[in-house]
């Protein structure tokens, strides 16, 4: 088992860009791979109302994360210098504190609403989870624009 191993291993180019496109794509396929192997056990747990539940909240929370902060984290590794990032960063993060707040207050007044709207009274009970969850991704989103400012 190790001779083959090895061969294998002698068959790839060992440039390190080839090396690096492998590791992505190897990792990306695991994480695949575990979604496929999960799925079997999440439909026994879960009924097919919760996962319309779940995909109308990530619906939602994704639509609602487009313009979260105004969209100020993509110009986070544009500046050259470290002041202007960290200020940029800033300004993403109160915009994104912001918007959040402001989806508190429709998800107090107009989520009943909303969910009539959208059909799905399953959602009202995680409907306040929606400015949580958006503050963290937004966060999310933030700071790995401030990590590509330091891996360029």
């Amino acid at each position: 088992m190790a001779q083959l191993f090895d061969k294998i291993i002698a068959l790839i180019p060992q440039s390190r860009f080839f090396r690096s496109i492998l590791m992505l794509a190897g990792g990306t396929a695991l994480a695949q791979g575990l979604g496929v192997i999960a799925s079997p056990l999440l439909t026994r747990i879960y009924t097919p109302a919760d996962f319309a539940v779940f995909g109308g909240y990530v619906s939602l929370l994704s639509i609602l994360l487009v313009v979260a902060s105004l969209r100020y984290e993509l110009a986070i590794p544009l500046p050259k210098d470290d002041q202007t990032a960290g200020a940029l960063l800033r300004l993403a993060l109160l915009i994104l504190f912001v918007l959040s707040c402001v989806s508190g207050l429709l998800v107090v007044l107009f989520g009943d609403l909303f969910t009539q709207f959208a059909n799905l009274p399953g959602l009202r009970p995680y409907l306040w989870l929606l400015p949580v969850s958006l503050f963290g991704a937004g966060s999310y989103q933030a700071f790995n624009y401030c990590c590509l400012l330091y891996t360029s």
